[in-house]
């Protein structure tokens, strides 16, 4: 969606580590838990990934792609914060 995948696989390659996407969230719940919990660590750009990682106590980096100098916050900021 809005072109993470390739944003991911290009983070990925620079750190010298593969990207795994995993886009059946919607089909298979129960397969994206299991997928989150797979993973030493989630870098995500969507804030219900974002819960679901911390919720299941997976380490998280948050890449904000919202936040704005003029509003100054965003939905996944403030989550992160707070976590």
């Amino acid at each position: 969606m809005y072109g993470d995948s390739e944003f991911a696989a290009k983070r990925a390659k620079e750190l010298g580590r593969h990207c795994t996407n995993f886009t059946a969230l919607s089909e298979d719940f129960e397969a994206f838990i299991s997928w989150i919990r797979s993973v030493d660590c989630l870098i995500a750009s969507r804030l219900h990934h974002c819960i679901i990682a911390v919720a299941a106590g997976i380490p998280v980096v948050a890449v904000d792609l919202y936040y704005s100098e003029k509003t100054r916050t965003s939905k996944l900021r403030e989550f992160m914060s707070s976590c």
